[in-house]
């Protein structure tokens, strides 16, 4: 779900967003996105949905991506009895040294803005291992679990929980 500049109410009940496009090895960045991006929206609520960021298949370094449940940028959003999920990290994948495992993606990144959540999840997807080396003793170290709830960015964002697991 991609929510862009929309200047009135958007409404949100019942729903799964989830990218179920085949991953791409040659191109994994277009398979690769987060449940929802929401940016300069001035409301957006949410009802009994699922926001999930697309699983990762494996990494090759420096590429890495984890994403989040929502992405949301300077917009206003209420959210209830929702679950929000940060994808799971990459694998690594076995290369020249070693790649390493990436961190999981989390639940809500907000950039920004404000967000009012009541009797919600928010959870980071899980960090995966790293990749063989060259050699049995050269692999890749694995990747952190991702945060249920990460503030990014220099702008102001104010957040208000009830009822709500941040995991």
């Amino acid at each position: 779900l991609q929510l862009n500049s929309n200047q009135g109410h958007v409404w949100l009940e019942d729903c799964t967003f989830y990218n179920t496009d085949p991953v791409s090895p040659g191109n994994p960045v277009l398979a690769s996105v987060p449940g929802a991006v929401i940016t300069n929206c001035i409301s957006v609520t949410a009802v009994r949905c699922e926001f999930r960021g697309r699983k990762q298949v494996y990494t090759t370094w420096p590429f890495s991506w984890t994403l989040p449940g929502i992405h949301a940028t300077s917009s206003s959003l209420v959210i209830h009895d929702s679950l929000l999920e940060g994808s799971d990290g990459a694998g690594g994948k076995p290369c020249f040294g070693a790649c390493p495992g990436t961190q999981g993606g989390a639940g809500l990144t907000l950039d920004g803005g404000f967000a009012f959540i009541t009797n919600s999840t928010l959870t980071g997807g899980q960090g995966l291992p790293g990749g063989a080396g060259t050699t049995l003793l050269n692999c890749g170290q694995g990747g952190h679990g991702g945060h249920g709830l990460m503030t990014i960015g220099t702008g102001p964002a104010s957040l208000t929980l009830v009822g709500t697991t941040v995991v």
